[in-house]
């Protein structure tokens, strides 16, 4: 028996890896901040910013919109595949839907953790483990390997189709509210 050992060729090279762990580490601290960077000291539960922006006014959860969809953009970056691109659609959009009911919104935010959620599909997609309790770096194994993904002729089109829908999503209570504004003599 010999003990050569065959290099995988699908596996991820120093430069890749390092690129992918740096781009995990910068998501997941901007998802700690916005869903877990505080704690309630009475009721142990961790809270993060996004719902505290989501309680200014007209504008709250357009500021957390636009955070979350650089989650999306970072995934395109990454090349993930589409499953992981519409898991984190899908958290992304419960998460705006949920948004505007006002005060339930704010609430559920503290619940729902939508960009945890995302970025969490990331790091499994990696295999990648937080080497701190504050998620300030992340491990990918050396043995990862570069895992097929969709073609970018069809990945980039379908982000950047879900950043338009969020966009769309975004623009439809505010046009009403022009709209219900001017019908009642407001503007």
């Amino acid at each position: 028996m010999s003990d050569i050992v065959v290099a995988n060729n699908n596996a991820l090279s120093l430069p890749e890896r390092q690129k992918i762990e740096r781009s995990l580490s910068r998501l997941s601290k901007l998802a700690t901040l916005l869903d877990d960077q505080f704690e309630i000291p009475i009721l142990k539960k961790r809270i993060g910013l996004d719902p505290i922006i989501g309680l200014i006014p007209a504008g709250g959860d357009w500021i957390s919109w636009t955070v979350s969809t650089y989650i999306i953009w970072e995934a395109l970056r990454l090349k993930v595949p589409l499953r992981v691109l519409f898991g984190i659609g899908k958290n992304i959009t419960t998460d705006f839907l949920v948004g505007y009911i006002p005060g339930v919104g704010d609430f559920m935010d503290i619940l729902l953790k939508a960009n945890k959620r995302s970025v969490d599909l990331l790091l499994n997609h990696f295999e990648a483990t937080p080497i701190t309790i504050e998620h300030e770096s992340v491990k990918i194994p050396e043995t990862a390997i570069a895992k097929p993904t969709s073609s970018a002729l069809i990945r980039y089109p379908v982000g950047v189709s879900l950043i338009i829908f969020f966009g769309i999503m975004a623009l439809v209570p505010i046009t009403l509210t022009y709209f219900l504004l001017q019908m009642w003599g407001a503007i």
